[in-house]
């Protein structure tokens, strides 16, 4: 079986980021989430800035932009979960 190749993407945390440990995110609807899965992800840190203007999170010391590593058959999957549940919204 072939390995998903490593990807890097930006995040919101909601708080000090944990190496290995449990972090807080903001997710896609600016609320806080413990979920790295539901974590809202950016592929830039200007996209990430403009979501926060957007949904009125203030950027400090605590809750800043940084990275978080996802495999990208995860990425996948998650896509394929979120086009399910929004086609499932719309019946």
């Amino acid at each position: 079986m072939a390995r998903s190749k490593k990807v890097s993407l930006h995040v919101i945390f909601f708080g000090p980021q944990n190496f290995g440990g449990p972090n807080k995110y903001y997710d896609e609807n600016g609320a806080v989430t413990g979920s790295k899965n539901d974590a809202a992800k950016f592929y830039s840190v200007e996209a990430a800035k403009e979501f926060a203007d957007q949904k009125k999170i203030e950027l400090s010391a605590i809750i800043y932009i940084g990275q978080e590593d996802y495999l990208q058959s995860d990425l996948d999957r998650l896509a394929s979960l979120k086009q399910m549940r929004d086609s499932y919204k719309k019946e």
